[in-house]
């Protein structure tokens, strides 16, 4: 009898680790993110500059648009920021909008962390963590790639290394919806 349940008992432990990707998928399982190709949920952000406007998906529309949730406090997202401010300039004319979207982290402390590593993107805001709970985030730092039709592109977990992200960006403002 013990045998028969410490048996079911590691069976059950070991099931419960394997990721949602590993097993087979339920009907009633919610996806990890929003899917390739799906609509973008529609987002609407407060800037902490007061002399910008709310930003929207729908104010984008035919633009490449990156979301990417972060903190002063995170590793990767020390990483990964700088690279994407230098890219969303780089890239601005291409149709490429970046926007950085505070999450878990102090207001001020982000802001000095900015001026600090010139980072020059739109700092947002996410009241009630409504947005980064559509986008189903799971972790920092994430970060969501719409395409210029306001469909999923790509969702982007963790700093993934220097370059990575201007091979990704290149391919999705080269892409067009077909008409």
């Amino acid at each position: 009898m013990r045998i028969a349940f410490a048996v079911g008992l590691c069976a059950l432990v070991l099931n419960s680790c394997t990721s949602s990707t590993e097993r087979s998928p339920r009907s009633s399982e919610t996806p990890r993110f929003p899917l390739r190709g799906s609509a973008a949920p529609a987002w609407h952000l407060s800037p902490v500059d007061s002399a910008q406007g709310a930003a929207t998906l729908a104010a984008d529309s035919g633009h490449v648009v990156v979301l990417t949730f972060w903190a002063s406090w995170c590793g990767p997202c020390q990483e990964e920021l700088p690279e994407l401010s230098r890219l969303s300039a780089k890239y601005r004319e291409e149709g490429l909008r970046v926007y950085a979207v505070l999450h878990d982290d102090e207001l001020i402390t982000a802001q000095k962390w900015m001026r600090t590593y010139n980072v020059d993107l739109p700092l947002l805001l996410d009241p009630g963590k409504r947005t980064a709970s559509a986008y189903l985030l799971l972790g920092l730092p994430s970060a969501y790639v719409i395409a210029r039709n306001g469909t999923m592109w790509r969702k982007e977990e963790g700093y993934q290394g220097p370059g990575h992200w201007e091979r990704r960006l290149r391919g999705a403002l080269a892409w067009r919806p077909p008409a």
